[in-house]
């Protein structure tokens, strides 16, 4: 097909000639484009009106909303691959994408977000690669923080709202099964019947000899997550029964969990009570 830019690589060395070949080819044209020395001249007012007013003042690159006094004009073809400087070539766009995109290629900006996914993807199911490789990214990013003139403050670990939480009906390999709508609403409504509100015990009262059943995935390894739990007294089993105190659900928790606690308090006099894990590690930690 035409408008597939990126070829099927399955070796390593094929792969980085690929992307050396796509950067010599950029440096080529962006020194070729200097030599004919095009004139670059701003946008009027209007004209930023008349590019903003094509994505309805929506970033075009990640959608987030911009505002018409800031944004930036975001080059379709880069000058520097040839680009030239007429509204029709422009679109609107946040400055941190702006920034990301710089001058790359269509080819190149499609291999950025294949390889991204990829990725973004290994560090969230925590693969052993993902991880190192979220390591060295992560020490990157504190050198360039470290580099700006106000340096910001690190964003702490969210505690997650059971709100923000995703139920799910299964894994099949890497797939979820993803409930539905009515399905959610339903597993809400007995979180909130069931959940937790105000503890004013204390860590000891808390934990001591309580039952703990953990549903979903955690902002640490599960097993950390069982040994900080055991520490203060708790107990973690498997399976949900009308003698386990607290159901913990996290990232992509069981829907039939939720389902299985309100089952058991109307009907079985239980009285489980629902925290999500990011709640939990207020009272761990």
């Amino acid at each position: 097909m035409k408008n597939e830019l990126i070829p099927f690589i399955n070796d390593i060395d094929t792969l980085v000639s690929e992307f050396n070949e796509m950067y010599q080819h950029r440096l080529l044209k962006k020194q070729e484009t200097k030599s004919e020395k095009v004139k670059k001249t701003p946008l009027t007012t209007e004209q930023r009106k008349i590019v903003f007013e094509k994505t309805d003042g929506l970033c075009h690159v990640c959608g987030c909303t911009i505002d018409i006094a800031d944004f930036e004009a975001d080059h379709v073809r880069p000058n520097s691959q040839g680009g030239t400087n007429v509204v029709d070539n422009f679109l609107p766009a946040c400055s941190k994408c702006n920034n990301y995109r710089w001058n790359y290629s269509p080819e190149e900006i499609q291999w950025i977000l294949k390889l991204g996914v990829w990725l973004k993807t290994k560090i969230q199911v925590r693969s052993e690669q993902g991880l190192e490789i979220a390591k060295e990214f992560l020490e990157d990013e504190i050198k360039r923080e470290a580099r700006r003139r106000l340096p910001r403050s690190p964003k702490i670990l969210s505690d997650y709202s059971f709100s923000i939480l995703f139920p799910i009906k299964g894994k099949i390999q890497n797939r979820i099964l993803e409930a539905t709508f009515e399905e959610i609403e339903i597993a809400k409504e007995i979180i909130k019947n069931f959940g937790i509100e105000n503890l004013n015990s204390n860590k000891l009262e808390l934990f001591h000899n309580k039952i703990f059943v953990l549903s979903g995935e955690s902002n640490i390894k599960r097993n950390e997550f069982e040994k900080l739990i055991e520490s203060l007294g708790g107990q973690v089993k498997k399976t949900l029964t009308k003698n386990v105190d607290f159901l913990a659900i996290g990232n992509f928790y069981g829907l039939n969990k939720v389902y299985d606690v309100g089952k058991i308090n109307n009907e079985k006099n239980g009285n489980i009570r629902i925290i999500t894990q990011g709640e939990l590690m207020k009272y761990v930690c």
